[in-house]
C-alpha cells in the first residue's frame, strides 16, 4: 500500500509515509501533523497504547483519521482515542468494496488533539 500511494504522489510533495511499530513510533514527540491509520486497528491487542503514541507525536491540534470494517466494533477505538486525550471531531460510515468479511462497509473516525 505504502509503495502503490507514493507513486500516487507528485515530487514536491511534503507528505510521507512510515511503516513502524504502532506501540513505539520512531518519530520525535510533537512532530507530525497528521495520522492516518487505515485498518491497522483490527491488528492492534492494546488500541490504549497506540492512540497514547498517535498523541505523543502529534502537534498541537493534529489530527488521527482511523478507518476499519464495521465488522469490527467501534466503541472500544472510540473509547481508547478520548481516554487518550483525542477528541472525536467526525464519524461516518459507508460501502467499501475492500472492507474485510461479508459486510462491504467501512467506518471512519477522525479524532483531534487536545492540549
Amino acid at each position: 500500500m505504502v509503495r502503490a500511494s507514493r507513486s500516487d504522489l507528485p515530487l514536491s510533495t511534503n507528505v510521507g509515509f512510515l511503516v513502524a511499530n504502532a506501540y513505539h513510533l520512531p518519530l520525535a514527540s510533537e512532530s507530525v501533523d497528521h495520522v492516518v491509520a487505515l485498518g491497522m486497528l483490527a491488528y492492534v491487542t492494546e488500541p490504549e497504547r497506540v492512540f497514547l503514541e498517535f498523541y505523543r507525536v502529534l502537534r498541537g491540534s493534529g489530527m488521527v483519521m482511523v478507518s476499519n470494517s464495521v465488522s469490527r466494533e467501534k466503541a472500544p477505538v472510540v473509547r481508547a482515542a478520548s481516554a487518550s486525550g483525542l477528541r472525536l471531531t467526525h464519524e461516518s460510515e459507508g460501502f467499501c468494496p475492500a472492507a474485510s468479511g461479508p459486510i462491504k462497509r467501512r467506518y471512519l473516525c477522525v479524532f483531534q488533539r487536545v492540549a
